[in-house]
């Protein structure tokens, strides 16, 4: 049977605009679907802590789950919480991946080394469809704060 929804699975840290994202990401969807529900996952409540949601549109949905069998889009604002929810992808999905790294205040305090790039663009590449973002770039080309990076992943995506 086929699906009859959209599922998109939004990833970050506090600071970088998660929430705004998700309700933007919302918005446009509902623009094709008759029903949208979103459900967020906040982490520590402030700069550096995890931030996640899911927006699911379609015709007949019950729950935005988090923790779905199927992930159309995941959007990483920061790669690392982005691998954190690589489990979520499969064939199908496409994974559009900022490259603004921005650790959380956990990893921070444990001193945890922030794993190369490279390392987590290959691991999504063995899952799923991935384009990396150049964030970074474009942040600094127009000269943008990195709260900016909702912004701009929503006109990728």
């Amino acid at each position: 049977m086929r699906k009859s929804y959209t599922n998109v699975v939004i990833t970050g840290v506090g600071g970088l605009g998660n929430i705004l994202l998700t309700r933007l990401t919302g918005m446009a969807l509902y623009q094709r679907h008759p029903r949208v529900i979103t459900s967020e996952e906040r982490g520590i409540a402030q700069r550096t802590g995890s931030v996640s949601a899911v927006v699911r549109a379609g015709r007949q949905i019950e729950t935005s789950c988090l923790y779905s069998q199927h992930t159309d889009y995941l959007l990483g604002l920061e790669p690392l919480e982005a691998l954190r929810k690589l489990p979520l992808c499969q064939r199908g999905t496409l994974a559009l991946l900022s490259d603004l790294q921005f650790p959380t205040g956990r990893s921070l305090a444990r001193q945890r080394q922030y794993p190369e790039l490279q390392h987590i663009v290959q691991a999504f590449t063995a899952h799923c469809s991935l384009l990396v973002i150049p964030m970074q770039q474009l942040l600094r080309r127009e000269q943008l704060a990195d709260k900016f990076s909702s912004a701009v992943m929503f006109g990728v995506f």
